[in-house]
């Protein structure tokens, strides 16, 4: 039987809830440059046996019907994964020939066992294009997220975007400022629809005139902050990603 832990104001505190799913979602694309690959590691405290874990992946995008798949054969404690548009086809179509346009994935990793606590298993998100690999986490949407910011980057040679997803059925217009110094601006952005991805481009020229930039050695630059004015909802969440100017491909990607 489970032991009541008294906290320091005296009163008793029964053991932590499981959590028997947990989920992420993130940004994907296709084309003939770049591929998607998740990896999921389902993984549990103090639990050795490969209890089965099920996988259910679901792609959403604006013009596109919502669908998932569920994958079988997932092991607890046993690293997992695919290319994206194996389960998914069309993807390739959501996100455009040049693989700039993206499409959202939701990963849920779930069991059935009462007591297994799968909320320290972990997802990431790769996209291969060529040799180069870009690898990030995901947002996780099983936790709250209360600050939300991250470092936009922005020169001649890199841009930084923002990235918003909504899974919810509702439009959302999200609200974020940029910050330097002491000087903060809002980023414009849109409504953005209901079960799809958005992706606003800050502009160097504009961001520079508004809140200034330094100079390097290379020429000028600004590593500026990047927040949510107010906390994204459970159903969306938010993501940088940091793109060579001249070619368009993704860099880095940071969730916030």
């Amino acid at each position: 039987m489970s032991s009541l832990v008294p906290t320091s104001s005296g009163t008793p505190r029964g053991p932590a809830p499981v959590q028997q799913t947990v989920s992420w979602v993130g940004p994907c694309v296709a084309s003939g440059l770049t591929r998607t690959v998740i990896h999921f590691f389902p993984a549990a405290r103090g639990v050795a046996s490969p209890y089965a874990v099920s996988c259910r992946l679901t792609l959403f995008g604006e013009g596109a019907e919502r669908r998932s798949v569920v994958l079988e054969g997932a092991r607890l404690n046993q690293p997992d994964g695919l290319f994206v548009e194996e389960a998914f086809p069309e993807l390739a179509q959501m996100t455009g020939a040049s693989g700039t346009g993206s499409a959202g994935l939701e990963l849920e990793l779930f069991t059935d066992q009462p007591r297994v606590d799968v909320g320290p298993s972990r997802c990431v998100f790769e996209y291969h294009s060529g040799l180069n690999v870009v690898r990030f986490n995901p947002v996780c949407i099983s936790v709250s997220r209360s600050h939300q910011q991250g470092a936009a980057c922005l020169d001649n040679q890199v841009s930084t975007s923002l990235i918003v997803i909504n899974r919810s059925k509702m439009p959302i217009h999200p609200s974020f400022s940029i910050e330097f110094r002491n000087t903060t601006a809002p980023i414009p952005t849109e409504t953005v629809a209901g079960q799809s991805v958005a992706e606003f481009a800050l502009d160097w020229k504009h961001v520079a005139s508004v809140i200034g930039s330094e100079q390097f050695q290379w020429g000028s630059g600004l590593a500026a902050t990047v927040r949510a004015d107010e906390p994204l909802q459970g159903a969306c969440g938010a993501l940088l990603m940091y793109r060579d100017v001249q070619t368009k491909q993704p860099l880095s990607v940071i969730a916030l």
